[in-house]
């Protein structure tokens, strides 16, 4: 018998590399407008300390930009990482690590956008420039995109970093479905800015205007490591493994750890059992034995290697949300 403490739901580190997907641009006709696909998405994160992954892009590394004819322009600058973007719509894809957020580890979302060279449009209402730039970023409750308002005027070459915070990433009812509830990739967070067309016909009217240089998304985590499962007893025997007898009831218990966070005082333990040679269980699979205890009682009436898995839900109170 082989028992194997399994990491907490809500809490989780995760030291992997991913490497980022790029391809070229290709254009999509829609029935108004046309998409520009460079399809890149972001999956590169870095731990930055102070409980904070940080994943970036540069302003090129766009998912795809989007337009409606007139005098568009969305093009790489020279010689620097960014984009320039007028009369367009450009959007960012970052792939949030599955670990963490399966894990109920994110407690928010912050995005930073380093831009210049921002100007505003001309107002169909009069010669007013009152036509911003506007930043709109994924909201994972809703699975849709929210106005996180407008950016600073900025001359070229005079930086400036817009930065907002996303709400809780996780839907309020206590069986979450992950991301996007239409059906696209569930762990994906986007955010995109809108250049909007000038009053006038073009090529004279005066479009929004702003230089994408940098895009950081910051993953804010509960923790940076999880706390740790320990296996207590039944005692191991000289193979590595718990011996059991068939046919018997044999108690199993686990210590968990205290999460770094305070308020966490109500815990859940769920397990689960299967055969030594079956693939481990994701984090979102049912668990079907559950107890408010640290242990529980498991029967084998047939020979073979089996492995008990076991999982901790980290709990504030017991309403739905956490």
């Amino acid at each position: 018998m082989t028992v194997k403490a399994y990491r907490s739901r809500r809490h989780l580190f995760l030291a992997l590399a991913f490497i980022s997907i790029a391809s070229v641009t290709f254009n999509e006709q829609a029935s108004a407008g046309t998409f520009h696909r460079r399809n890149t998405v972001i999956t590169d994160y870095e731990y930055v300390g102070n409980n904070e992954y940080k994943m970036t892009a540069r302003g090129r590394d766009y998912y795809y930009f989007w337009e409606d004819g007139g005098d568009w322009d969305c093009d790489d600058l020279p010689n620097e990482p960014g984009i320039r973007l007028s009369d367009a719509r450009v959007r960012y894809a970052f792939e949030i690590p599955k670990e963490l957020y399966d894990h109920r580890l994110i407690e928010k979302i912050r995005v930073e956008i380093v831009h210049d060279r921002t100007d505003y449009g001309d107002s169909p209402r009069g010669d007013l420039e009152d036509l911003p730039p506007k930043l709109y970023c994924w909201n994972y409750q809703d699975g849709k995109l929210d106005d996180w308002g407008k950016f600073a005027i900025a001359r070229d070459g005079s930086y400036k970093t817009k930065k907002v915070t996303t709400p809780d990433v996780y839907p309020d009812e206590y069986h979450y479905h992950v991301g996007d509830p239409n059906g696209s990739d569930p762990y994906r967070f986007y955010l995109e800015i809108d250049t909007p067309d000038g009053a006038g016909p073009a090529p004279d009217d005066d479009d929004a205007e702003i230089d994408i240089d940098w895009v950081y998304v910051y993953i804010i985590v509960k923790q940076p490591s999880p706390p740790q499962l320990h296996h207590v007893s039944p005692e191991k025997g000289s193979n590595g493994k718990v011996n059991v007898p068939l046919n018997e009831s044999v108690r199993f218990t686990i210590s968990a750890d205290d999460p770094a966070p305070s308020g966490y005082t109500i815990r859940e333990y769920q397990w689960k059992e299967q055969s030594a040679t079956e693939a481990e269980p994701s984090i979102t699979e049912d668990f079907p034995k559950r107890g408010d205890t640290p242990e529980m009682n498991f029967t084998f009436n047939q020979t073979g290697n089996r492995r008990i898995y076991c999982k901790v839900i980290y709990k504030k109170s017991t309403s739905p949300k956490t």
